[in-house]
């Protein structure tokens, strides 16, 4: 998947974190310290060596395909689904749910008007992709719902199943800004399985 991501060198992301980390722990501006807390997060990222993206420019580099639907889909790493409705302006939602609660906050994500061209409406409940499941040896060691994949979408009917290629392993960092964990390609015998497994679902 051929995503943009941000990287920073080690020894200056090292500098930017101890200096954002020392501002929220002495709370020195009190109206700044979530913005700081961000990007001590995404320092310590850096520091790491974990590249980062933000998704909107993400998304609206890979653009979309010739339905006019997103190339690339995200969703948290432990749902099996994320559905797809498009709005005539080029805003659009992904969301674990084929019909969404209006106040859902963790379950969907928004995308504003203008990240993909103008183009048709696109019903919620018509199209969906299969998440990426992760290998054990990239799986994260907390819960699943913490972290996010971001893959390139295969968009199906409701009742199609067909598994997905190439994703991201990701950790939010706030605002839009994720660390990318790790990169991998289902091989042939996990989209087997994994098509399979979900056929049960898509004919639900």
């Amino acid at each position: 998947m051929n995503v943009a991501t941000i990287t920073i060198p080690e020894e200056k992301a090292r500098d930017y974190f101890e200096q954002y980390r020392d501002s929220v722990r002495e709370a020195r501006h009190e109206e700044r310290v979530e913005e700081d807390r961000m990007m001590m997060r995404a320092f310590k990222a850096a520091d790491q060596g974990l590249p980062l993206l933000h998704l909107t420019d993400s998304m609206r580099t890979a653009g979309e395909d010739e339905l006019h639907r997103p190339r690339l889909a995200i969703a948290r790493a432990h749902v099996e689904w994320a559905h797809l409705e498009r709005r005539r302006e080029g805003g659009f939602t992904i969301a674990e749910d084929r019909w969404p609660a209006p106040n859902a906050r963790f379950s969907i994500r928004r995308f504003a008007d203008g990240t993909l061209p103008e183009g048709p409406w696109i019903g919620s409940g018509t199209w969906r992709a299969m998440v990426p499941n992760i290998p054990p040896k990239l799986r994260p060691k907390f819960k699943l719902g913490n972290y996010h994949v971001l893959w390139e979408a295969e968009w199906l009917r409701i009742r199609e199943v067909r598994a997905p290629r190439d994703p991201f392993l990701l950790k939010w960092l706030g605002g839009e800004l994720y660390a990318v964990l790790a990169a991998w390609d289902l091989t042939e015998i996990e989209r087997a399985v994994l098509a399979d497994h979900r056929l049960r679902d898509a004919r639900s």
